[in-house]
């Protein structure tokens, strides 16, 4: 897995080869 990237608030992450976003509150 990748290491967890921080854009604008949103983190943004690889699963799978697929990459995913979570909005951060």
């Amino acid at each position: 897995m990748s290491i967890p990237k921080t854009q604008k608030g949103v983190i943004f992450y690889e699963s799978n080869g697929k990459l995913e976003h979570k909005d951060i509150p």
